[in-house]
């Protein structure tokens, strides 16, 4: 079993096994499979995952708790869902570029155009996470081309600097 996490009204707690998204009610009963999956994001009222269902990875979200249906949120392919802390964006690396979705969670499930927030070319993003707002990002990636020229970083400069 992978890692639980609660629903946000606390009355359920979802986990992957087996490679599933499965639910169960804190009160007791047997777990109910959600869907089957390849990774997943979870924050607030959502969650999200990738699927090859279509021949392709792609990013699905649904409202968690609740039997809604999964909505595919990526147009061109995609992987490592992150959820913005309120729940407003979904962001997903599609090739070396980083993705933003925005969505809303009333009355249901609603989700606008992918748009493409920066291209990381040359490199390719490893993983990334999301500060609470949404406004900046902390990214891993490699640079994958073979034209890397090194750079010099020099500490204290200042101190080289003559005095008046």
């Amino acid at each position: 079993m992978g890692g639980g996490f609660w629903s946000p009204d606390r009355r359920s707690i979802a986990f992957f096994a087996d490679g599933k998204l499965k639910r169960i009610d804190a009160a007791g009963g047997p777990p109910q499979v959600l869907c089957s999956v390849s990774a997943n994001a979870h924050r607030g009222s959502g969650s999200s995952y990738v699927s090859d269902e279509t021949g392709r990875k792609e990013i699905y979200a649904r409202p968690f708790p609740g039997p809604a249906e999964a909505r595919r949120t990526s147009t061109s392919g995609g992987t490592l869902p992150r959820w913005r802390r309120d729940g407003k964006d979904l962001f997903y690396v599609e090739g070396e570029r980083l993705m933003a979705v925005p969505t809303t969670f009333d009355p249901g499930l609603a989700t606008g155009a992918p748009t493409a927030l920066f291209d990381r070319r040359p490199a390719r993003i490893i993983d990334f996470d999301v500060a609470r707002d949404g406004g900046s990002f902390l990214i891993n990636s490699e640079v994958t081309w073979p034209g890397n020229t090194p750079f010099n970083l020099i500490v204290n400069w200042t101190s080289t600097l003559k005095k008046p």
